[in-house]
């Protein structure tokens, strides 16, 4: 995957669980990735 496509799931999947544990098991990444490309929309 590419950063701009993995940053569009985990805006999509983070809206719905509100938890970055949740959203990397779901997407299976990492939770830093998580972390990271959330803090990228800032």
């Amino acid at each position: 995957m590419k950063d701009l496509e993995d940053w569009a799931a985990v805006q999509k999947v983070y809206k719905q669980t509100k938890s970055k544990r949740a959203t990397a098991q779901l997407l299976g990444i990492s939770r830093n990735t998580v972390k990271r490309l959330l803090a990228m929309d800032k």
